[in-house]
């Protein structure tokens, strides 16, 4: 008797110290605050773009979910498997571009709301007068524009990829599975004059979702078992994933649209390199054919040269009066001073300067792929490190005022410095400046004189 007493309070005394204890929930399971929506790196991407030089009027009639998907699930669902608010969120994707600055977005979505309130305000305007007993103005026009922009939400595909993995020793084990799905959006930009589609544009975006569950079960004695067991489920919003393909979707069209020169960023030297950017991230326009042209192969003296053929920059006698007469006619005048056995060459051409990536100075550039100006480059050498052959090249080039660009950059795990000479507005002026390159390396009898030298549009 006393034994089941004492067993008695022992269970009520644990009972108790459960009850002075939260519960084991995780803590982003519990229910927090309302808070503004999350700020996602689509939004980010939008709002610091540098503003429009000109803000765009637009009206969005709609964008609807197209895909006519219900909610997945080991049930029939009657709720759609995406968001159908979706010219909610491009509207507010178009506000955010430059930060206000790049769309004038007209109200087009809720237009007979707007019509009957303008309408009853017309109708009580007649009526009354204002506080001075005059008659109040009439309303302003409404807006207009010349572009609208049409699409939707277009695909979702669930599980595109579904997978999991688990193991499990002596009752005691744990599980972990995933699954994908994916959501697409298309957005075209309309012209109101004729009809015409200027732009197309469309994003993915994949959902992910993960289960982790682990346990026990475990016979501690022949008529005695241990089991529990825990776990956790991660879901990410599909209204989420819309919103962001939606906002990629607004950025691409943005870039796509200057790529066209309908509209162009006030900013001309930023909007260049962010459209550099966008292609070399989402479009990979540069690996295939610059790598091709570009690939780095070692030579026996460690250093880097260009796949093109030697002979590539040894014209014919004929092709060198040839250009030297194109030389003259595009203003692009050099001169020859051979003192001492030295080849002095001063290039004295605007159209050959105004493109260069950076000023006129004593030092080279030192820059990242990302950070050079759009143009043609003439690449003289590339190399793994640059010693006291290299600097000696660089202070030649430099010494006969060409503008000199390092890169540092990294193919196949491999980092190196390319010497480039550039940027230059046309391949024209680039060839001519390689072909005098190549005049001054004959001159040389270090490694200068046994490159090749390769042409490269950034």
């Amino acid at each position: 008797m006393k034994r089941k007493v004492l067993l008695l309070s022992l269970g009520l005394v644990v009972l108790s110290g459960c009850s002075s204890h939260p519960p084991i929930v995780p803590e982003v399971a519990r229910s927090n605050e309302a808070t503004l929506g999350a700020v996602t790196k689509t939004e980010k991407m939008l709002r610091e773009l540098p503003p429009a030089k000109k803000p765009l009027t637009v009206s969005v009639y709609k964008f609807n979910d197209l895909t006519g998907q219900n909610k997945p699930g080991e049930t029939p669902q009657y709720s759609r498997a995406v968001t159908q608010g979706g010219l909610a969120i491009l509207k507010n994707a178009l506000l955010d571009a430059g930060s206000h600055t790049w769309f004038r977005v007209l109200e087009r979505g809720g237009l007979q709301d707007l019509l009957q309130e303008r309408k009853i305000i017309r109708a009580m305007r007649s009526e009354y007068l204002g506080p001075d007993g005059k008659k109040l103005p009439p309303l302003s026009p409404l807006l207009y524009s010349g572009i609208i922009l049409e699409g939707g939400i277009v695909a979702y595909e669930s599980n595109v990829m579904t997978g999991g993995a688990g193991a499990r020793y002596l009752g005691i084990g744990g599980s972990t599975q995933y699954s994908r799905d994916m959501v697409t959006v298309y957005l075209r930009l309309v012209s109101v004059n004729n009809g015409e589609v200027l732009l197309s544009v469309n994003a993915s975006k994949t959902i992910y979702s993960t289960s982790t569950q682990g346990g026990v079960f475990y016979f501690v004695a022949y008529d005695e078992l241990a089991e529990g067991e825990t776990g956790f489920t991660m879901n990410e919003p599909p209204q989420l994933a819309v919103r962001q393909a939606i906002e990629m979707a607004v950025y691409a069209l943005i870039m796509e649209g200057y790529k066209q020169k309908l509209w162009e960023f006030s900013d001309p030297v930023k909007g260049r390199q962010l459209y550099a950017q966008y292609v070399r991230k989402y479009h990979g326009e540069r690996d295939s054919a610059e790598n091709s042209r570009m690939a780095m192969n070692t030579t026996e003296e460690g250093h880097y040269s260009s796949d093109y053929p030697v002979s590539a920059v040894k014209p014919a006698a004929a092709e060198k009066a040839a250009m030297s007469d194109k030389f003259l006619n595009t203003k692009l005048r050099r001169k020859e001073d051979i003192a001492g056995g030295q080849l002095k060459t001063a290039y004295q051409s605007e159209h050959a300067r105004s493109e260069a990536t950076g000023p006129s100075e004593r030092e080279p550039q030192f820059k990242t792929r990302e950070q050079l100006g759009r143009g043609w480059y003439v690449q003289v050498l590339a190399v793994k490190s640059i010693n006291a052959e290299e600097r000696e090249i660089i202070e030649e080039l430099i010494a006969h005022n060409l503008p000199v660009v390092i890169q540092k950059a990294t193919v196949a795990s491999v980092s190196y410095y390319r010497i480039l000479v550039g940027a230059f507005a046309s391949r024209s002026l680039a060839e001519k400046v390689r072909y005098e390159i190549a005049l001054l390396a004959t001159k040389k009898g270090n490694v200068f004189g046994r490159r090749v030298y390769s042409i490269a549009k950034i």
